[in-house]
């Protein structure tokens, strides 16, 4: 029988030292209880009723004659001012959309507007007004401040506060 070299012997020992090692892996593997990740159960996140009836019955959304005039007024003033930007004009005509035909509103925006999307709306139109007229300067002179002085008492009505920067004549 011939004799193994000392080359030879390290190789059939790393090559042993492998194959038990795989054998001591898998046997504690097969061992070992399995562990399970248990997933988390969904988080579900009650609606108010409010805003479920929201979604569900958009006429009941519907504005009062007067205070749709009082919208339908300030669209007009919007289409007149040349202070607005493209984008804030653009965003003020939508509301002024949604607010005449609440049918129209996307689902998910009445979700994340709340219990008084109608306000809500005209909140953000009076946001959008503020901050052009604070891009512009402020202007005394400005149509904007104009604007957001029709645009406070409709917000009275529809139950929201009105924006400090629009108080006055």
């Amino acid at each position: 029988m011939k004799s193994l070299s000392d080359r030879q012997r390290f190789f059939l020992s790393l090559a042993f030292f492998v194959a038990t090692l795989a054998v001591i892996l898998l046997a504690s593997n097969r061992s070992a209880a399995p562990t399970f990740v248990t997933p988390s159960p969904a988080q579900v996140m009650t609606l108010d009723p409010q805003i479920v009836a929201n979604v569900e019955n958009r006429d009941a959304l519907r504005l009062d004659e007067a205070t749709l005039a009082a919208v339908q007024e300030i669209s007009g003033l919007v289409d007149d001012c040349p202070d607005y930007g493209e984008e804030r004009r653009n965003q003020m005509k939508q509301h002024v959309a949604w607010l005449g035909a609440p049918d129209t509103i996307p689902a998910d925006i009445l979700l994340a507007i709340g219990e008084n999307p109608m306000g809500r709306l005209v909140v953000g139109m009076a946001t959008y007004t503020a901050v052009q007229w604070r891009l512009n300067g402020q202007p005394a002179d400005s149509c904007l401040l104009t604007i957001g002085r029709k645009i406070n008492p409709l917000l009275i009505v529809l139950g929201e506060d009105p924006l400090p920067e629009f108080d006055g004549p």
